[in-house]
């Protein structure tokens, strides 16, 4: 079963691009070029959320853009960069090749 650590994936959220907002669980918006995109994610921060898997673990796949489950595994270990995520979210449609995001 695929999952990750949060603790892993609020460090790789701020690596890559994404802005944190705090509340009662931490808000993180994509950033791309200057510009807030419409992609982003809550991850939870109570000793329930120490590691998502199951419906959590899609939930944050769906909400990050993701297609297959080791692009998000990577994307939260770092093995997956900045640059990468951007080339995914453009080969999908959701940004454009010419900077302009499409949603």
């Amino acid at each position: 079963m695929s999952s990750f650590e949060t603790k892993d994936m609020m460090s790789s959220l701020e690596k890559k691009g994404f802005v944190k907002r705090d509340g009662d669980h931490h808000f993180f918006d994509f950033f791309y070029k200057g510009q807030k995109t419409r992609i982003s994610t809550k991850i939870s921060h109570g000793s329930d959320y120490k590691q998502y898997r199951g419906k959590l673990f899609n939930l944050v796949k769906k909400q990050l853009k993701f297609v297959k489950n080791i692009d998000l595994v990577n994307f939260a270990k770092c093995t997956l960069g900045e640059d990468e995520y951007i080339k995914i979210l453009q080969d999908q449609g959701i940004l454009s090749k010419d900077d302009q995001e499409k949603l």
